[in-house]
């Protein structure tokens, strides 16, 4: 994890539009500058889509609106480290050596969702859509996490602990309690965070898939 005083030394660098190299950072520094679309240059941004920095990976990758090979769109999907990024970009020239190379939006973080690839606005429209209402959805999420907490055999103060401890994130117990009970909803980051901690999907924990996915051991 990236400390905090590390965050307010890139952001320090970024505000005084002093170059931040990728090859200077590791993996939880560039993917903390991807999140606050950081303008690395051209030739570096070619390498990170192409899979070429160390501790990335290309996991799909398609063109689309072909006029001819000098002129393609292209849409990837790259895993930094444990987070996957969405870039869309554009170049003309050979394909192995392209003559420009630009990207047409900062990279979007996704998620594997559904089978799809989506952000997390997305996922919650996707999951708006399926829903009643939203005490449908708190009871499916609250349901979910009780289940996985009870399957890891953890209290709310053991749990809160653990959390606190990996993430730096001070969660309540109330507030675990009320997620669980349907009275309380929570944040996509939250959702990301409970899905890294009980080695489960997001989609799972927002109501994909079936109860049994996951099984009670009290």
């Amino acid at each position: 994890m990236i400390s905090e005083k590390r965050k307010k030394e890139l952001i320090v660098l970024w505000d005084g539009e002093i170059d931040i190299h990728m090859d200077s950072l590791n993996i939880d520094e560039l993917n903390f500058l991807l999140g606050r679309a950081y303008d690395f240059s051209n030739s570096e941004m070619f390498q990170l889509m192409n899979g070429s920095v160390e501790g990335t990976e290309i996991v799909k990758e398609f063109s689309y609106d072909f006029s001819d090979r000098w002129d393609i769109n292209r849409t990837t999907i790259l895993k930094v480290g444990k987070i996957l990024w969405k870039f869309d970009w554009h170049f003309e020239g050979f394909e192995e050596v392209p003559e420009h190379t630009w990207y047409d939006n900062a990279p979007k973080q996704v998620f594997h969702y559904n089978g799809k690839y989506m952000t997390s606005d997305e996922i919650i429209k996707y999951e708006d859509s399926k829903s009643s209402s939203v005490e449908d959805r708190r009871s499916v999420f609250g349901r979910r996490l009780k289940k996985l907490r009870k399957s890891h055999k953890y209290s709310f103060a053991a749990l809160a602990e653990e959390l606190l401890r990996k993430y730096g994130k001070s969660i309540a117990i109330s507030t675990l309690s009320g997620c669980e009970n349907g009275k309380n909803y929570t944040t996509v980051e939250n959702v990301i965070m409970f899905a890294d901690f009980y080695n489960v999907s997001a989609g799972y924990i927002l109501g994909d898939g079936e109860d049994s996915d996951v099984s009670d051991k009290d």
